[in-house]
């Protein structure tokens, strides 16, 4: 299994159907709509963020900026090796972030004596 990159792609390739010859494209076809827009909600929500975040309503500018950072950053890995590599680094960041991030805002909390209404 260590051997091959994508399992479950070769298993599926082995099946044939009298109507469909190759059940992969399906899938594969499927699959690519799923990520395009899982991508379109990220983007979307980091522009909204961003543009909450710096009390903007100029949204081109953001979008443009969060498109070519993503670009950017998908043009790092040069192997299906150092994508897994980043993805188990930011898998770390994120655990480490869900434990840094709400003690940092109850420090926060704490200094400024806030209390929540709810």
């Amino acid at each position: 299994m260590k051997l091959l990159p994508e399992p479950f792609l070769y298993l599926i390739k082995s099946f044939s159907f009298p109507i469909v010859e190759r059940i992969d494209l399906i899938f594969l076809c499927l699959w690519s709509v799923i990520v395009i827009t899982t991508y379109a909600i990220y983007i979307y929500c980091g522009v909204i963020g961003t543009m909450t975040l710096f009390r903007s309503q100029r949204y081109h500018l953001f979008v443009i900026l969060a498109l070519l950072s993503t670009f950017l950053v998908n043009l790092i890995p040069d192997s299906i090796f150092q994508v897994r590599k980043m993805i188990t680094r930011t898998d770390e960041f994120g655990t480490t972030m869900n434990f840094v991030i709400p003690l940092l805002m109850l420090l926060i909390a704490v200094v400024f004596k806030r209390r929540s209404k709810v």
